[in-house]
């Protein structure tokens, strides 16, 4: 079964579930039983490139760029821990996740990943053009790229994992120390893996 077919049937259970948990919450106790979510958001400069360290994001294109972390109401939002250095965006040692937006105007996005777990989806313009990804990862990091318009993809993966939902044109890199690569409608694909490594094409 395709990753992205298990991930929507769990999702369709968690959704199914919160609903009769609310009913019931009526039922018994007269209130909704609604959960109310607050977004905070950090304005940042335009980066070209990404360092994540101990972390788990959300990377999606926008208007502008901006960190944003959602919380629940009543509570505090978690402190986003980032640092820019030159044109580089550090994110590091975050217990919440944290959404990265960016306007790509450059068309590629260079990163290094080291304990990290890294999402990549479309968010508006829906329009946005393909972008260039060059992922250096380490340290069991797991990286997905779903409905995110891809061009080429270059990858140095060491103990980590990419899957990949959407057709990309060009797939380049090395695969080493029990890594592994998870494609769905390849196009060029250039790829060297070690003998702990595997690449799987469905």
């Amino acid at each position: 079964m395709k990753t992205s077919k298990v991930i929507f049937i769990v999702l369709t259970g968690t959704i199914a579930f919160i609903i009769l948990a609310a009913v019931a919450d009526l039922r018994l106790n007269g209130r909704t039983g609604i959960t109310e979510f607050y977004v905070e958001k950090t304005q940042i400069p335009e980066f070209s490139f990404l360092n994540v360290k101990n972390s788990r994001i959300e990377i999606l294109n926008g208007d502008s760029s901006y960190l944003e972390v959602i919380y629940l109401k009543g509570t505090t939002a978690d402190k986003i821990n980032f640092q820019f250095r030159n044109d580089t965006l550090f994110l590091f040692d975050n217990d919440a996740e944290v959404n990265v937006y960016s306007t790509f105007k450059n068309g590629k996005l260079p990163m290094e990943l080291n304990k990290a777990i890294v999402s990549l989806f479309n968010g508006t313009p829906e329009n946005m053009p393909a972008v260039t990804l060059d992922i250096s990862s380490k340290n069991n990091s797991r990286a997905y790229i779903g409905k995110f318009k891809t061009d080429s993809l270059f990858l140095d993966l060491h103990n980590s994992s990419v899957t990949i939902e959407n057709r990309v044109h060009v797939i380049r890199g090395t695969l080493s120390d029990s890594s592994r690569l998870n494609l769905d409608q390849p196009g060029e694909i250039s790829l060297k893996a070690d003998s702990t490594s595997r690449i799987s094409i469905y």
